[in-house]
């Protein structure tokens, strides 16, 4: 908020309408407006004190507790501080005003279990709920529904409220689901409203289920896939009075097979070393200043012969991003959806538009003589939980660094588009820790790499990863659209 917007919250809030006093208060607070209204409340209490008593030297005032409430609407969460000897009410316009919501329509939809008063009204004082120092409160905002207008024969359009739509009718019905666990095979009604996503739904069964909601795999949704996470429960066109759902944990990803040994060469005509457990771990430490060069893998035969995933100099981005996309759909049948536009037109096409319609930026980096990128790509990359969830959130590209000539170029993309500390740590990345999956999300030009993906990570962890950005990416996109409007 701009200090002209803070001052009038703060005499709103106050009922102070001396400007220039109002003015010196915030200034003392340094325009913070909890503290003003705190301070500002707290001499009109004394003053009262005195004008009864006569001097407020001589009486002795119980010492106030500072409270901190942390509010929390949809995904926003803001904390007020408020001293326990002020009013609920005065709370609530508080927390309406750092949420930008109206006051009159702004209820909490509980209140701590330690409260004394489970239903307090707006003149009760905090002091009488004897709340702890932190408490986490939930707001339930009572909006009217809209009108809409129909065109009709006259020139006055007629006036609809949307409750007559199905959508939004349903967004006030309260949804009967019968949860079926299949890990433990038993069976929990719950009852929630419409108008809660699919998420919290996800949130709430955990606590009853112990599976987490990135590993629950949820059946019985009319659509064969399951919902978007920000989608409202109204939209998903359930059954009434009951709908039967169930729930299961995600099956633990595959342990992956032993990676094969890597052999040695010697162009100076030396022995090859004895490739025994026992100097394993000298042979690896020894390869640590060597040049990737320096080494071939003992492949079979099979692989031996299979197709580079792109030309050793890729000098035209398009064919040679085309060319990945073919040679990768050969080798594992399926794949995330690559972008075959250069990077540039990739980040536009996950950035470059208005805040509710962008996505994450995801770029798989390949090198096709790491010991780990046929297992990445089979048992991960290729999983159909990891595509589908690749095609909802991000915009998806790659590029193979197997040959010095195109690690160099992608480098150099890099430094431009993700920036120079980005290129340098892949730089530094050790052939056997590829393959990476980078995560970004940015706005326009903007662009940060907000996550970085090795190879050793299991299903779990790889989509839990991608979960976590999509969640932090949500939060960036509701800031991004305040900015906009």
């Amino acid at each position: 908020m701009d200090k002209n917007e803070i001052l009038a919250n703060f005499q709103a809030c106050t009922g102070n309408d001396d400007i220039a006093e109002s003015m010196s208060i915030l200034e003392q607070c340094e325009w913070n407006l909890h503290t003003a209204v705190n301070l500002s409340i707290g001499a009109q209490g004394t003053d009262h004190n005195e004008q009864r008593h006569g001097s407020a030297s001589n009486i002795t005032q119980p010492d106030d507790t500072m409270l901190t409430f942390s509010c929390k609407l949809g995904g926003i969460v803001k904390d007020v501080s408020l001293l326990d000897s002020n009013s609920v009410g005065l709370l609530k316009q508080i927390a309406s005003i750092e949420l930008g919501i109206p006051v009159e329509e702004t209820e909490f939809e509980r209140w701590p279990v330690e409260s004394a008063v489970q239903d307090p009204s707006d003149e009760t004082l905090l002091s009488a709920l004897h709340l702890p120092h932190l408490n986490q409160m939930t707001i339930r905002t009572y909006s009217p529904l809209p009108l809409v207008s129909l065109a009709t024969d006259s020139n006055d359009p007629l006036p609809v409220p949307c409750s007559a739509f199905p959508l939004s009718a349903g967004l006030t019905t309260v949804y009967k689901l019968s949860i079926s666990n299949e890990d433990n095979q038993q069976v929990k009604i719950v009852e929630i409203e419409g108008s809660k996503s699919f998420k919290e739904l996800k949130q709430e069964v955990a606590s009853f289920t112990d599976i987490s909601p990135r590993f629950q795999i949820w059946k019985g949704f009319p659509t064969a896939n399951s919902p978007n996470e920000q989608s409202t429960l109204a939209s998903l066109k359930l059954s009434t009075p009951i709908h039967n759902l169930s729930v299961a944990s995600a099956p633990p990803a595959p342990n992956p097979p032993k990676p094969p040994h890597i052999i040695p060469t010697h162009t100076n005509g030396g022995e090859m070393e004895d490739s025994s457990d026992e100097e394993d771990d000298m042979f690896v430490d020894a390869t640590n200043n060597m040049d990737d060069d320096d080494f071939i893998f003992a492949s079979s035969p099979a692989n031996s012969r299979l197709n580079q995933l792109m030309p050793e100099k890729a000098v035209d981005d398009r064919s040679a991003l085309q060319q990945f996309k073919s040679e990768f759909m050969s080798r594992y049948e399926v794949g995330p959806d690559f972008v075959t536009a250069p990077l540039k037109e990739a980040t536009t096409q996950a950035f470059g538009t208005e805040a509710r319609n962008r996505k994450l930026l995801a770029i798989y980096i390949h090198h096709d003589q790491s010991i780990q990128a046929n297992v990445f790509c089979s048992q991960l990359l290729c999983k159909e939980a990891v595509i589908s969830y690749l095609s909802e959130h991000f915009v998806t590209w790659a590029w193979d660094v197997t040959s010095p000539f195109n690690k160099e170029k992608f480098l150099q993309e890099c430094t431009q588009y993700l920036g120079s500390g980005v290129a340098n740590t892949i730089k530094k990345v050790k052939k056997d820790n590829f393959p990476l999956l980078l995560v970004a999300h940015g706005r326009g030009r903007q662009c940060e790499v907000t996550a970085m993906i090795q190879a050793n990570c299991d299903l779990n962890e790889l989509m839990a990863k991608l979960v976590n950005a999509v969640e932090e990416g949500c939060e960036r996109m509701v800031q991004d659209i305040k900015e906009e409007v």
